[in-house]
């Protein structure tokens, strides 16, 4: 089952992940009925909280993340997957790929440490995300679940795996193993996200006049 990221219930609200969520995006969220986060709530395992404006329930987002780590069956290890993209030129200090790409890894140990998600391995690449070009830590973590190791891929946004066909075609495979995909927030910032693309796109459009013979 993928998990998708949690969606923001205050409009402006900052960080990647939010602040308060609603009770049907929090269901979603843990991968239960409305009614099961209900019983949760009986249970004293999560609080909820009432809009005193429209009326709807909605929890912290923190809560949540403690709530699918206390649920979560960890009898396989748990791999978080970071890559970064090289962006623009490579003599730019202010746009270096390593930093940013700690930058990433920082920022999910502390999403996973909330969510008491125990982490066992962290997988970091840098590169493209196309499929074109090979990348060694995506072939570390195939291997991993091929050989049953996996039991969760967490990732910062689906583009942190893969973008275009590549993307549904790992998500497919993860699923046919039995690996739960958790994505923890649903599109990566507006800056990266299109300057990602213009390299993926350059990359794509070189790729097709090599086969076309035009180069």
């Amino acid at each position: 089952m993928t998990v998708t990221g949690i969606t923001h219930a205050f409009p402006g609200a900052e960080g990647p992940f939010g602040r308060m969520v609603y009770r049907k995006e929090a269901a979603k969220f843990l991968g239960v009925k409305p009614r099961t986060l209900i019983r949760y709530e009986e249970l004293g395992l999560i609080k909820a909280h009432k809009n005193v404006v429209n009326g709807r329930v909605h929890y912290v987002d923190t809560e949540l993340l403690a709530l699918l780590g206390s649920r979560l069956n960890q009898s396989r290890g748990v791999v978080l997957y970071c890559r970064s993209a090289v962006l623009g030129s490579k003599h730019n200090p202010n746009n270096d790929v390593h930093a940013r790409l700690e930058e990433q890894v920082n920022l999910m140990v502390s999403y996973c440490s909330k969510a008491g998600i125990r982490v066992d391995e962290v997988i970091k690449d840098v590169g493209p995300g196309t499929g074109q070009v090979g990348l060694p830590g995506l072939d570390r973590l195939m291997e991993l679940v091929i050989r049953k190791k996996v039991s969760m891929v967490v990732v910062e946004t689906p583009d942190r795996l893969a973008r275009w066909g590549m993307g549904h075609i790992l998500e497919r495979f993860l699923a046919w193993h039995g690996v739960e995909l958790h994505i923890a927030c649903p599109a990566l910032a507006r800056k990266d996200l299109v300057e990602e693309l213009k390299q993926d796109l350059t990359e794509i459009i070189y790729e097709s006049k090599r086969l076309l013979g035009e180069l």
